[in-house]
């Protein structure tokens, strides 16, 4: 028997999304309707409806009055801000349950930066460096059990700098030097 898909439409259809994000068909700036996301998947607008405000519970989307809801657009002031914020809610986090890393935690991450080194050197499919990252930070934030403040650094981070951005990652002319999004080697 195989498995069943136990995901309501509405976690099915951020699902979507957010991997039409990752992909370049969304990008940021784009209007994003009820009416085409539920023809396009051949469902009813209100699991849409459900998803786009979990998206924008989670700054993945935003709603400008009454012209519509659009892929959030942050200037890179806005995603080094984010960065930052995330930086220290992840900081604050870890240092507030530095005592319960194990040894094998601190072998693990740094296994995890290890690969991430190669993987960035050797030019690794970004998709391979994004799911890194999410363990990394995810083993990080594994000690603490504070879920306000891995949610606050979800938002902020996590899913802003990292999804809104993640066609960029893949342009090979984008201008590192001046992108506010760290990168795995050096910086």
């Amino acid at each position: 028997m195989s498995e069943i898909n136990k995901k309501t439409y509405s976690e099915q259809v951020v699902e979507h999304i957010m991997h039409s994000m990752k992909t370049g068909k969304l990008n940021p700036g784009d209007k994003i309707t009820e009416l085409a996301i539920a023809q396009e998947l051949s469902i009813s607008q209100g699991p849409v409806r459900e998803a786009l405000q979990i998206l924008i519970s989670r700054g993945l989307v935003s709603q400008k009055g009454r012209t519509g809801k659009y892929i959030t657009k942050l200037t890179p002031k806005e995603i080094q801000d984010s960065y930052f914020a995330g930086g220290v809610l992840e900081g604050s986090a870890v240092a507030s349950v530095a005592d319960l890393f194990t040894s094998k935690d601190i072998r693990s991450l740094s296994q995890i930066v290890n690969e991430m080194k190669v993987a960035a050197s050797s030019n690794a499919d970004t998709d391979h460096l994004a799911e890194l990252d999410v363990v990394f930070h995810n083993l990080l934030l594994s000690k603490g059990g504070n879920e306000i403040v891995r949610e606050l650094w979800f938002r902020s981070c996590q899913a802003i700098g990292k999804l809104l951005f993640y066609a960029k990652w893949k342009e090979p002319g984008c201008d590192r030097k001046n992108d506010p999004r760290p990168l795995y080697h050096g910086r």
